[in-house]
């Protein structure tokens, strides 16, 4: 049983990386017509998620320096008990054309990975404040 459960686990997560990297691959580097990306940061450990979004790149929102400029809702605790090498950032999860779009995707997204019932969201998204 526990080989079964280990062994979808680790298929689930192949899958994800795959789509991950397929979507990528097509939608980014940003084009002149996308508004914005949502992006995630996955606690592999407690399998507990951030999401957000930006107009700009993830590099350029954070500086390349995430773990030091991360948002207030990213555990501190956390960050100390597990290290920043067991959050896998997403730098695009989706892309939006526009701010209407962006905010919706990022309630989906927060939703679909419960980041505020079980994450690190404060918020539902921009547009349940």
């Amino acid at each position: 049983k526990e080989y079964s459960k280990e062994y979808h686990k680790k298929k689930c997560e192949q899958s994800i990386e795959q789509i991950y990297i397929n979507f990528t691959q097509k939608l980014y580097p940003k084009n002149d017509i996308q508004y914005g990306v949502i992006y995630g940061v996955h606690n592999i450990i407690t399998d507990r998620w951030y999401i957000g979004q930006t107009k700009y790149t993830f590099d350029i929102r954070y500086s390349g320096d995430f773990f030091n400029k991360k948002p207030n809702e990213l555990s501190e605790e956390d960050l100390k008990k597990y290290g920043e090498e067991s959050f896998k950032i997403y730098d695009v999860l989706d892309v939006a054309f526009s701010k209407i779009e962006l905010d919706e995707k990022e309630v989906y997204y927060i939703d679909y990975y419960k980041a505020y019932d079980d994450g690190y969201n404060s918020t539902r998204g921009n547009l349940l404040k």
